[in-house]
């Protein structure tokens, strides 16, 4: 999986992730606040985009069987991607 799209000009999208088998508290209290802004985040997006992640992200879909699903061309999938997950990015700052 790639977190390219999380990318900033400061930290790479993989570097932003939470060792989630730490055992430290302050890790598990980061993880957890972590989690719940996503979530907050993820429910802030429509209805179709929540659909696009969850088919993307949760159930390890490809761009490809995706769009084939949801019935639309392979590259307007990979464009409404990108834009979702800015918004995503986009709510997940604020």
């Amino acid at each position: 999986m790639s977190y390219d799209a999380f990318d900033t000009e400061s930290a790479l999208g993989a570097e932003m992730l939470i060792d989630t088998a730490s055992d430290e508290p302050e890790d598990i209290v980061i993880a957890r606040l972590m989690a719940e802004k996503l979530h907050d985040s993820i429910s802030k997006l429509s209805e179709d985009d929540r659909e696009l992640i969850y088919m993307l992200f949760f159930e390890d879909r490809s761009e490809r069987e995706t769009a084939k699903k949801l019935g639309i061309p392979l590259m307007t999938l990979h464009n409404k991607k990108d834009a979702v997950l800015a918004k995503l990015l986009k709510f997940l700052k604020t």
